[in-house]
C-alpha cells in the first residue's frame, strides 16, 4: 500500500496496490482452495480556479482462483455440457479461472457553486477477459449532472449513457454461451426545495434499455428529509432502482458464476417506498430504524448447478426490509456499534424459491484507538435462514437450508510513519470446521491470521 505520492493544496497523486494469496491444498482434483488476487489503482485529482476538479483513476484487477466446491463432478454444470463431452468425461469448463479487469476514469466537477450552477461529468472505461475460457466484456459508461440554484432551492438534471458488449464467440461456445449485449440511455431530472428543516426532492427517472426485454424502465424519485435541531431526523420517500447487468457485474458478486450463462432482463424495481428515523438521545450516540419495501419486476439470484452458479431472473416479487442500529462514539477514541436487519421475500412465481439470502443478519463490533497509533478492533457478522438449490431432488425445484454464518473478524494495528505493523484473524471461529459456513452453496470462507505491514511514502 502506498499513499499518497503528490499531495498539495492542488494536486493530489496516490496509488494502491494489494496481493493476497489464500492456499487449501486437499491433494484431490477439483478440491484444492486456491485464491490468488491482485489490485493496483492510481487516482489522480487536480484543483484549479479554486472551485473545479479534474479527477481520474486507473486500475488493474487480477484473479486467479479454483473451483474448489464440494460437488462430486464438474460434469453437473449443465449449461456448458454436451453429449460429446459426457461420453469423453470431460468438460467445457476449467478446472480454473484467470481474470483480468482494467478500468479507467476520467472526469470534470465542480466544487462549489458557479454563477448558481454546479456540475459533475465523467467516462468510465472497463473491461474484463477471462483468459481460459476467452469472453471479454468492454463496458463504457458515460454520466453527467447538472444543476443551478433558485434561491435556497435546485433543479437538476442527470443523463446516463451505459453499453456492455462482448467478444464473438467461435468453436462450440457458439453453440453453449449465452451473451446479451446492451445499450442503455437514462435521464433523471428532480427539483430540490428547502425549508429551515425540511428537505424535499421531486423527481422522476427514466432508461431505456435498447437491446434488452423492459425496454422502459420508469421510477419516481420523491425524498423528504426533516430535522429537528440535533436530536431528531425523520426521511422517507418513494424512488426505484435500475441498472445494467453484466456479466462483470455477476463475476463481482460471485466469481463462481458460470460465465457461459447470462440474463435476459435488468435489475430493475418501480416502486420502493421507505422511510427511517434516526435519534441522538445523548452526546456519541446515534440511533437509525428504518423499513422499506420493494415491488421488483426484475432481479436476479445465484442457484448452483454444479460446481458453478447460474444467475436465475426473478419476475414480480415483493422484499421487504426492517431494520436499524446504534452506534456509539466516546471521545473519538472508542466507537462501538450493532446493527440487525430482517428480510422477507414473496415471489410471485410459485415455482421459485430464494436461495443464498438469509432471513435476518446482525452485526456488532468496536474499534479503539486508545493511545496515539493504536488501533484495536472486532467484528461480528452473524446470519441465519439461507437456503440452496438442490439439484438432485425427485421432486424437482427444492430447497435446503444452509449453515448459519458466526464471522468474527479481529486485528490490532500500530503506526509509526511511514510504517503500519498489524496483526489480523479473518473469520477465526471457522478455524473450527462445525462453525466454518459456505459463502455459495459447497464453498466453505476462507479462515486466516495474517502480520503484515503497510508503507506510506
Amino acid at each position: 500500500f502506498i499513499d499518497p505520492i503528490i499531495k498539495s493544496n492542488s494536486t493530489d497523486l496516490s496509488i494502491f496496490l494489494d496481493h493476497d494469496a489464500y492456499y487449501d491444498i486437499k491433494n484431490s482434483p477439483f478440491d484444492d482452495h486456491i485464491t490468488i488476487d491482485t489490485k493496483f489503482e492510481m487516482d489522480y485529482r487536480h484543483r484549479f480556479r479554486g472551485n473545479q476538479e479534474i479527477y481520474s483513476s486507473i486500475g488493474y484487477d487480477n484473479n486467479y482462483y479454483s473451483y474448489y466446491g464440494g460437488m462430486d463432478s464438474i460434469h453437473m454444470n449443465k449449461t456448458a455440457e454436451s453429449a460429446e463431452c459426457e461420453m469423453r468425461k470431460d468438460s467445457l469448463l476449467p478446472e480454473m479461472q484467470c481474470m483480468h479487469k482494467i478500468k479507467a476514469e476520467l472526469g470534470l466537477r465542480s466544487l462549489e457553486a458557479i454563477d448558481g450552477w454546479n456540475y459533475d461529468a465523467n467516462i468510465r472505461y472497463r473491461a474484463m477477459f477471462l483468459q481460459y475460457m476467452n469472453i471479454h466484456e468492454h463496458l463504457l459508461d458515460l454520466n453527467g449532472k447538472m444543476s443551478h440554484a433558485f434561491g435556497k432551492n435546485d433543479l437538476e438534471v442527470g443523463l446516463s449513457l451505459s453499453t456492455n458488449f462482448y467478444n464473438k464467440a467461435k468453436g462450440n461456445d457458439t453453440t453453449y454461451r449465452k451473451d446479451y449485449n446492451n445499450v442503455d440511455l437514462g435521464l433523471a431530472p428532480a427539483y430540490i426545495m428547502r425549508w429551515n428543516n425540511i428537505d424535499f426532492r421531486l423527481g422522476f427517472k427514466i432508461y431505456f434499455a435498447f437491446m434488452k426485454h423492459w425496454k422502459v424502465n420508469a421510477m419516481p424519485d420523491i425524498q423528504v428529509n426533516y430535522n429537528y435541531k440535533k436530536l431528531l431526523n425523520v426521511y422517507g420517500g418513494v424512488t426505484g432502482e435500475y441498472h445494467n447487468v453484466s456479466k462483470y457485474e455477476l463475476l463481482e458478486a460471485n466469481r463462481y458464476f458460470n460465465p457461459y450463462s447470462d440474463v435476459e432482463y435488468n435489475h430493475y424495481v418501480p416502486v420502493k417506498p421507505y422511510l427511517g428515523l434516526m435519534i441522538k438521545p445523548v452526546n456519541g450516540m446515534l440511533i437509525n430504524v428504518f423499513a422499506e419495501y420493494k415491488y421488483v419486476v426484475s432481479e436476479y439470484q445465484f442457484i448452483n448447478e454444479g460446481r458453478m452458479f447460474e444467475a436465475q431472473q426473478n419476475a414480480y416479487s415483493h422484499t421487504v426490509n426492517v431494520g436499524g442500529r446504534i452506534n456509539y462514539n466516546l471521545k473519538d477514541k472508542y466507537n462501538f456499534y450493532a446493527s440487525g436487519i430482517y428480510h422477507m421475500y414473496i415471489p410471485m412465481d410459485g415455482t421459485i424459491s430464494i436461495v443464498h439470502r438469509p432471513i435476518a443478519e446482525a452485526t456488532a463490533g468496536f474499534n479503539m484507538n486508545p493511545y496515539k497509533g493504536l488501533n484495536i478492533y472486532a467484528d461480528f457478522y452473524f446470519a441465519f435462514g439461507r437456503y440452496y438449490h438442490d439439484p438432485a431432488s425427485d421432486w424437482g425445484w427444492s430447497k435446503e437450508l444452509m449453515s448459519n454464518i458466526y464471522d468474527l473478524n479481529i486485528g490490532i494495528s500500530y503506526h509509526i510513519k511511514p510504517v503500519t505493523i498489524y496483526l489480523e484473524g479473518k473469520n477465526i471461529l471457522g478455524f473450527s470446521d462445525c462453525l466454518n459456513y459456505d459463502v455459495w452453496h459447497s464453498y466453505a470462507a476462507e479462515r486466516n491470521v495474517s502480520i503484515g505491514a503497510k508503507f506510506e511514502f
